[in-house]
């Protein structure tokens, strides 16, 4: 889980960084504004992504009426050999259409591990492994000087298991 972690305490320290240092927000409010930082940065990342998705999508909406066209012609017939031709012509009709089912997934698989770095991030800052100790040892590229405020503003929004 470190892997997923590491990379988004580096935004979110960037961000902190940028957020205290440059504008003089205070700890607390500086570390609520990165995570949404953090999560503009990652739909910002993921624009050229989503834009091959929008335009996957638009070429297969374009191809309905011609798969429609290609359901009809083998509505009734059931055989496999049948279902084998059906689905290569389907496939044919989206590779001169230029839609690629890859597009759709992409934003999607790479967004999902940045999610689980910043939930896995909250968690054990909130948490540490020793409910003992008095200062936190950090996380990720966060040291435990810096984790404190964002400890405390997480441990009223994370409930117990």
């Amino acid at each position: 889980m470190s892997l997923l972690i590491y990379p988004v305490s580096v935004v979110m320290t960037f961000w902190h960084r940028i957020l205290t240092g440059v504008l003089g927000v205070s700890d607390a409010t500086a570390w609520a504004v990165s995570i949404v930082l953090l999560v503009l940065t990652v739909r910002l990342f993921l624009l050229p992504f989503a834009y091959r998705q929008f335009k996957s999508t638009r070429f297969l909406v374009n191809l309905r009426p011609r798969v429609a066209a290609l359901e009809a012609e083998f509505a009734d017939r059931h055989d496999p050999g049948a279902a084998r031709e059906k689905l290569r012509r389907q496939r044919e009709l989206q590779r001169e259409g230029g839609y690629r089912m890859r597009d759709g997934c992409v934003p999607a698989l790479i967004q999902v591990p940045f999610f689980l770095g910043l939930y896995q991030l909250l968690l054990r800052i909130s948490r540490p492994g020793d409910l003992e100790a008095t200062e936190h040892h950090g996380v990720g590229v966060l040291d435990g000087v810096t984790a404190g405020p964002l400890r405390c503003l997480t441990a009223a929004s994370v409930s117990p298991l």
